[in-house]
């Protein structure tokens, strides 16, 4: 059953990535989070800033927020939940 979701999401990912290069905003969300934290796609922070910085130029919230965390560098920090504080 895992290699099945495996292949879903990785099918979903790569739709998800074609539709990104078509500058569909909410697939460059997804896509750029998934490239930030290394969730369902490898880890790629020079993509995912690219892909964050089209959003905060297109006005996209996401992009807009994110975009300082990627500046900053505290994707690592956040990226590993033992950092986390509550």
């Amino acid at each position: 059953m895992t290699l099945f979701f495996s292949y879903v999401f990785g099918r979903g990912y790569e739709l998800l990535e074609r539709a990104a290069e078509l500058n569909h905003t909410e697939s460059m969300s997804l896509v750029a989070e998934a490239r930030l934290f290394g969730d369902h796609l490898p880890q790629n922070m020079s993509r995912a800033r690219e892909l964050l910085e089209q959003l905060a130029v297109l006005g996209h919230p996401r992009g807009q927020m994110v975009s300082v965390c990627v500046e900053t560098d505290c994707a690592q920090d956040v990226s590993t939940k033992d950092t986390w504080q509550l």
